[in-house]
């Protein structure tokens, strides 16, 4: 989602998992029991995202999953993750640990939130996970 930060824009790319390399494919169907990583990049552009970089501004990351359907009241939200702006890579990953999550299905997101001027400055959603048994 692209977001307007002052005279510019902030854009949250994109959000994927991925397990170890040994694992089976698609990423995206997890055998309970399992671990897997998130990942998040974001970017920015304009005088104001230039500036904040040179200051080392902060954001905070915060991953969301959500179950989805009637019987799904499991939801995960790992502690927030700072990230400081002087750096040149903007991505973000979190390792969720072995047995996190019941089997199930859901709904993943992310977003970025300026310490400074306490909002959301973007997101991105609607990534599915399925946590299933594994035969």
């Amino acid at each position: 989602m692209t977001g307007q930060v002052a005279s510019g824009t902030f854009d949250v790319n994109s959000l994927w998992v991925t397990e170890p390399p040994t694992a089976d494919t698609p990423a995206q169907a997890i055998p309970h029991g399992g671990v897997f990583t998130f990942h998040m990049t974001f970017t920015g552009t304009g005088a104001h995202w230039y500036n904040c970089r040179s200051q080392g501004h902060h954001f905070q990351v915060k991953f969301h999953v959500e179950g989805v359907g009637a019987e799904m009241e499991a939801d995960y939200t790992p502690p927030p993750i700072q990230v400081n702006l002087n750096q040149t890579n903007y991505e973000v990953t979190y390792t969720v640990n072995p047995n996190t999550l019941p089997v199930g299905l859901y709904r993943c997101g992310c977003t970025v939130e300026d310490n400074d001027w306490h909002g959301t400055v973007g997101f991105r959603e609607n990534l599915l996970l399925q946590i299933y048994v594994a035969p």
